[in-house]
C-alpha cells in the first residue's frame, strides 16, 4: 500500500498535539478516533490504537484515573527501523 507521506505527517503532528490538550485517556481515544486512530489493545495500563490506512501506531500508558502517564506516535516504519 502506497502511504500518503503529507497527510501522515500531518495527522501524527496533530495526534501529537492531542497529548499536549488532554490527560484523560477517554477523551484522547475519542480525538484520535476523529483522525482515523482504531483502538487495537485496552488493558488498564496501556492503550494501543493505529491508524492503518496512513501506517501510523499510537502507544499510551495509563495510570490510575485514567490519566496518561505516556505516549509514543510512530509510524509503521519507524518501528521496522527500531526492529533490525
Amino acid at each position: 500500500m502506497t502511504v500518503r507521506i503529507h497527510e501522515q505527517k500531518k495527522i501524527k503532528k496533530s495526534a501529537i498535539e492531542l497529548f499536549s490538550r488532554y490527560t484523560d485517556i477517554k477523551i484522547l481515544k475519542s480525538e484520535l478516533e476523529s483522525l482515523g486512530f482504531l483502538e487495537r489493545v485496552e488493558k488498564p495500563t496501556l492503550v494501543v490504537m493505529e491508524n492503518p490506512d496512513l501506517e501510523l501506531y499510537v502507544q499510551i500508558g495509563i495510570i490510575p484515573e485514567n490519566k496518561v502517564n505516556g505516549y509514543d506516535v510512530l509510524t509503521f516504519e519507524e518501528i521496522e527501523e527500531a526492529l533490525r
